[in-house]
């Protein structure tokens, strides 16, 4: 007889959590494996990126705290020196632990989407989403360079104010915790770029949310405010710790001598002045230089170092004159700044801190003093940084904001691409060392018939170019090009002309060959065709791009690891081509519904904040990535938009989870 009493079976929720869990660390497992077998481009001779960021490291890491004073000391933000100083004191490859804080920050973003949501559904969505995205194993990033953890960063100072604001763990040790690291982790973003304005609209979003919402509870308001201020703390503290050190080093309480006010308001004083032609894309013209120059002594002598035919012109001209032709008998925005830290170095301004300072202030007096009694024709420009914008540069600013949101939507997905191996010299080979030797692009030793195919496409020119291959140190070798026809590329790029912009290569390789396609106008274009896999380089508008590389034992020219995690990556791009842009439209109109649906109801939900602040992230991402393509530097690449993209997905997932009625989150 049955007892009419009924049982609860807790066993199916459990075993779906467990499925769940074992899942997700196979993804994370999975992911692990295909970013320490995928080469990094190792680059120590970049003196003012990779190889800076490496030589500050190994400072830090043999406590000599930056090294020597100079013009490079503080040009730069410490947090990434200081990721790669812990990361050789760790002993593991710089690529695992790359990998390793990567994995914290989507794991730490899963849980604070949980906190906000109470749906195990949508953070698995969303750790899945984040953990496989494809743009954090393109080679653009895989290098030893600060924004290979700056958008890791992002989404962990997001993910714990966000959790800070509107779903704190019980109890008020563990809330101002979390806080405490999050303001720590800000602190050390603010120092990793220095760009770090572009946080403060959104952030400020989730904060005002945070007080809207809890306006009426004077007990959460005053956790609240403790809990900002205990963030705030944080923030400050890490700024501090470097000024400090950099006191005790160099003499001078200041942090990053980039962003220091005199070096500043020398450029913005600089931009202001108009004398000659305004050129694209040059703030800083030869003419106006000169100007300057008969009405600041101080700045005499850097004028001269910078005018054509001297050494530091010739080499920044060419970094700018390669992308800009409009540029070449100048130099362009967004090497400006670089030129003339060097002309001043030259001058004997970076003896200390304080010595730059006061050089560079006594630049802006004579510069504002000449302004003011008619000497100089000056204007305010509100935009720092930024050249005049002509009507074209204003006419194309439409086209790089649509740039930049194909990067989010990964409308148009960039392919894996190696443009250059890397070449070791005795002398790097101890950074090599430091960072533990992690899997690197390098030249392999072979010598055989090699065939290329691929495509070239200058959407300005109508000119075929003349393909040439080189051995190594540009010496040229025979081969024969065939141009063949390219109905995929006239869809992909809906332009008709590309009719027939594939080509086959063919030439005898002795070991490590470049193939080039001459353009008018421009640098030629260059690939170095060491790997059996995609490839794409630019300059200007021209782009040479080669899908395949064959020829006799090439199947043996690549690691087995490697060649799967080739694979892999390949796979996720198309995956994600299909699946992101319905993610991003979607979010976009659920968030658009549920913003409706709040002004309606006149309530605010703190799902509905969150994503609307990660949105505002986006946003301000994007924006001014456009305003740099169009005045600057080419600026729409994943190296830059790699935090609004990993941002987006988490405000997509957000959106839709602010369309359904939730139980309040969850408190532990």
């Amino acid at each position: 007889m049955s007892s009419g009493l009924t049982t609860t079976d807790y066993s199916a929720p459990r075993k779906l959590s467990t499925v769940l869990l074992i899942g997700l660390c196979m993804a994370a497992i999975v992911r692990f494996i295909v970013v320490l077998n995928l080469p990094i481009l190792f680059l120590p001779g970049a003196g003012h990126d990779d190889g800076l960021y490496m030589r500050l490291a190994a400072n830090l890491a043999s406590g000599r705290w930056l090294g020597e004073f100079n013009q490079f000391t503080l040009m730069k933000g410490p947090g990434y020196p200081v990721f790669l100083a812990l990361s050789g004191l760790s002993g593991l490859p710089v690529s695992a632990t790359h990998a390793l804080f990567q994995f914290a920050a989507i794991v730490v973003t899963a849980w604070a989407v949980y906190r906000l949501t109470a749906s195990h559904a949508i953070a698995a969505l969303t750790f899945v989403s984040l953990t496989f995205y494809p743009v954090g194993f393109m080679p653009e990033l895989l290098r030893v360079v600060r924004d290979q953890i700056y958008w890791a960063q992002t989404l962990l100072v997001f993910s714990l104010l966000a959790v800070v604001f509107f779903a704190p763990p019980r109890g008020g040790f563990g809330a101002a915790l979390v806080a405490g690291f999050a303001g720590l982790i800000l602190g050390w973003a603010w120092l990793t770029r220095e760009e770090g304005v572009w946080l403060i609209p959104g952030l400020g979003l989730l904060a005002a949310g945070a007080i809207l919402i809890h306006r009426r509870q004077r007990r959460e308001l005053l956790a609240l405010a403790r809990n900002i201020g205990v963030t705030a703390i944080g923030f400050v503290a890490v700024n501090a710790a470097f000024m400090t050190g950099n006191h005790f080093a160099y003499g001078s309480f200041v942090g990053v001598d980039f962003k220091e006010r005199n070096f500043k308001s020398t450029l913005e004083a600089l931009e202001d002045v108009d004398a000659g032609p305004v050129i694209p894309y040059v703030p800083v013209s030869n003419t106006v230089r000169a100007e300057v120059a008969k009405v600041s002594p101080a700045f005499a002598p850097l004028s001269a170092a910078l005018a054509p035919g001297q050494l530091i012109f010739a080499r920044w001209n060419k970094a700018g004159c390669s992308i800009y032709r409009e540029t070449c008998g100048d130099i362009a925005g967004g090497w400006f700044m670089w030129a003339l830290r060097d002309a001043a170095a030259e001058s004997k301004f970076y003896r200390t801190p304080a010595a730059a300072s006061e050089n560079f202030g006594k630049i802006v007096s004579a510069i504002v003093a000449a302004c003011s009694d008619g000497r100089l024709r000056c204007h305010h420009r509100w935009l720092s940084y930024m050249p005049p914008l002509t009507a074209r540069d204003r006419a194309a600013i439409p086209g790089a904001l649509l740039a930049v949101i194909d990067r989010i939507i990964f409308f148009r997905p960039p392919m894996p691409a190696v443009v250059y191996p890397s070449f070791i010299k005795s002398s790097d080979e101890q950074y090599l060392t430091f960072l533990h030797n992690p899997r690197i692009d390098t030249p392999v030793q072979r010598s055989y018939d090699m065939t290329v195919r691929g495509w070239f496409r200058d959407p300005y020119s109508s000119d075929w170019p003349a393909f040439k291959a080189y051995a190594e140190q540009d010496v040229e070798i025979p081969s024969s090009t065939t141009r063949l026809a390219s109905p995929d590329l006239q869809q992909h790029f809906s332009d008709p002309s590309a009719d027939q912009n594939r080509y086959e290569m063919s030439f005898r390789c002795p070991n490590t060959c470049t193939i080039a396609a001459p353009t008018s106008g421009h640098q030629d274009v260059r690939i170095t065709v060491d790997r059996d896999r995609p490839m794409e380089a630019s300059s200007g508008s021209a782009v040479l791009y080669v899908d395949s590389v064959t020829g006799a034992n090439a199947s043996r020219l690549i690691n087995p690891g490697e060649t799967f995690a080739g694979r892999v990556r390949l796979w996720l791009v198309r995956i994600y081509k299909i699946l992101m842009p319905p993610l991003i439209f979607a979010g976009l109109f659920a968030a658009a519904i549920a913003i409706c649906r709040a002004v309606r109801a006149r309530a605010l939900d703190a799902v509905l904040v969150a994503a609307f602040a990660a949105w505002a992230l986006v946003a301000t991402r994007v924006v001014i990535l456009a305003l740099i393509e169009a005045s600057s530097l080419p600026a729409v690449n994943d190296l830059y938009a790699a935090p609004a993209i990993y941002l987006a997905v988490v405000a997509a997932f957000l959106s839709i989870a602010a369309l359904h009625d939730r139980p309040q989150p969850a408190r532990v």
